[in-house]
Formats: structure tokens, C-alpha cells, sequence
């Protein structure tokens, strides 16, 4: 079950980074929409160089 997890979370990640290049939201609305928790979207944003 951790696997698929996993999986699932990679797959949300790329969602995440996917909405945060794309479109105009907050790190907030990203984890509204992924279901990731605000700190890991946060980090996203920072990775990408995104600011919010």
C-alpha cells in the first residue's frame, strides 16, 4: 500500500507543479486542488522560483 501511495503523491506533486506553472494560484488553491498539504506546495513554489 506505500507504494501506491507513492505513486499517488509523485503524481500529485507533478499535478502541483503543473498548476502552479500554468496558472495564477496561490500555493493555497494548488493544495486545494492536489489534495497536498500547504507546506508541500509551498515547496514547490519555492523549487520553481515562483513567488506567492
Amino acid at each position: 500500500m506505500s507504494y501506491r501511495r507513492g505513486v499517488w503523491e509523485r503524481m500529485m506533486r507533478e499535478r502541483a507543479e503543473e498548476l502552479a506553472l500554468k496558472r495564477n494560484l496561490t500555493p493555497a488553491q494548488v493544495s486545494a486542488r492536489t489534495g497536498l498539504r500547504i507546506e508541500a506546495c509551498r515547496h514547490i513554489f519555492r523549487r520553481l522560483g515562483i513567488p506567492y
